[in-house]
């Protein structure tokens, strides 16, 4: 799985980029095919990201990813078992899609739907997803008691407003 961080301001200033990239290079054993950093237009909020790319091999899959307009930002690990299917009712509401991974299905789909995309999504993950007003942290975590149970948790989002 991929390694994602990032730095948030919350006192109103900018972060310490040597801070963001020091975490992120913390975690490169578990993203060894590239590596990348997204820091806001204020300098308030910092994502990092070490790939490991599985499902997009492709440079479009770079992480964080940028939606098309640039307003949204995410960075993610972790995988979304029913993200084909929800690429498919995305593009039939008008969606074009730049790659094919499963990120980008994440940012379409949290424009169309927000926090309700919960509902919808079936996997393993955590992100971040940074827009012009709020920065916000979601996972879902999967785990094991034993070989033979599952038990899926509920997904957290939390909500950090920018200033």
């Amino acid at each position: 799985m991929c390694g994602v961080n990032g730095v948030f301001s919350y006192r109103g200033g900018r972060i310490d980029l040597d801070e963001l990239r020091r975490t992120r290079e913390a975690q490169a054993a578990r993203g060894p095919d590239g590596a990348g950093e997204y820091v806001s237009d204020d300098g308030g909020v910092g994502f990092g990201h070490r790939r490991l790319s599985i499902i997009d091999l492709s440079e479009a899959a770079t992480q964080p990813m940028a939606s098309d307009d640039g307003r949204l930002i995410v960075t993610f690990n972790g995988e979304i078992y029913n993200y084909r299917e929800l690429r498919r009712e995305l593009e039939a509401e008008g969606c074009v899609f730049r790659s094919h991974s499963d990120t980008e299905t994440l940012l379409h789909l949290y424009r169309r739907r927000g926090l309700e995309m919960f509902a919808q999504l079936r996997g393993m993950y955590a992100f971040a997803i940074s827009t012009p007003t709020s920065v916000r942290c979601c996972w879902r975590a999967i785990r094991s008691a034993s070989s033979r149970c599952i038990i899926p948790t509920t997904a957290r989002p939390c909500v950090s407003p920018r200033r």
